[in-house]
């Protein structure tokens, strides 16, 4: 392995292991190893030098050819002390509110608590399925978040997000959202991922049927009902807003809260019009 091997420049290669691999074996072949394991490891790359094999592993493609690279140069020159300038930051410095969002979820969810501990089992299929399940839990501070997924990982991956969800620091944003706007249109720009859940019942009340709206939103569950359809969201998502964000309902300008908050009951010509569509269905 170490016959007619190239000279090197021991400080270059310190400093800039990669990129000096490439210059002294610029026919070299890498493979790369799907699924190869988790973490630090989730990435695998393989080449051969002289008739031998090597191998790097890393969090990400990038670390684990450096890694390749410090093995190979370890191996045949016998260089330890790298400086990692290769995985050196390239960007201009960031505040720390934005690179912590741009951390991998188990990692923003360690920073904010510490070692987490992560349950997962499987739940549906065998170890010779083709459609596998697993569910994830965990708990933190005493309250427990759950989520599924079709590997342990993705599992894993979606029981870290919905705690970082209820669990990480919220920005302060009732001083930019824009009152002036229907307060539908700026819930669903603030919640994408939330669904209402609709059921329609039989009034005791009234000839109407009663609409009642249903949804959890950062852990909280919100509850509203009306015999109009839209009255019922209109009054959930002004319930959200306020709690959440801190937007008292009479904030929104372009609303009537005395029209949202009123059920009206229906004329009798409505009345009897209601009837007898319900007389021919």
């Amino acid at each position: 392995m170490f016959a007619n091997r190239p000279t090197i420049d021991i400080e270059k290669a310190k400093n800039y292991p990669a990129m000096v691999l490439i210059e002294l074996f610029p026919k070299m072949t890498i493979d790369w190893i799907e699924g190869a394991g988790r973490g630090d490891r989730q990435f695998r790359v393989e080449s051969e030098i002289h008739g031998r094999k090597f191998f790097g592993e890393g969090r990400s493609k990038k670390m684990a050819k450096l890694n390749l690279a410090k093995t190979v140069l370890l191996c045949m020159y016998d260089i330890h002390d790298f400086t990692d300038t290769d995985v050196s930051p390239k960007v201009k410095e960031e505040g720390s509110e934005k690179s912590f969002e741009k951390k991998y979820p188990l990692t923003q969810l360690k920073e904010l608590y510490g070692e987490v501990q992560y349950n997962v089992v499987q739940v549906k299929g065998d170890e010779n399925s083709a459609e596998k399940e697993f569910s994830c839990t965990t708990v933190i501070k005493g309250v427990s978040y759950k989520a599924v997924g079709k590997t342990k990982n993705i599992a894993k991956l979606r029981c870290a997000k919905q705690a970082l969800e209820v669990l990480k620091p919220k920005k302060e944003v009732s001083k930019t959202i824009d009152t002036s706007r229907h307060p539908s249109m700026v819930f669903h720009e603030l919640f994408r991922d939330v669904r209402i859940a609709e059921t329609e019942t039989k009034s005791t009340t009234g000839p109407l049927n009663e609409y009642h709206m249903e949804a959890v939103i950062e852990g909280k569950r919100f509850q509203a009902k009306s015999n109009n359809k839209k009255k019922a969201r209109l009054r959930l998502v002004l319930s959200a807003m306020e709690k959440l964000r801190g937007i008292p309902s009479k904030s929104w300008k372009n609303i009537d809260l005395k029209d949202v908050y009123e059920d009206k009951l229906p004329t009798v010509k409505a009345a009897a019009d209601s009837v007898e569509a319900m007389q021919e269905g």
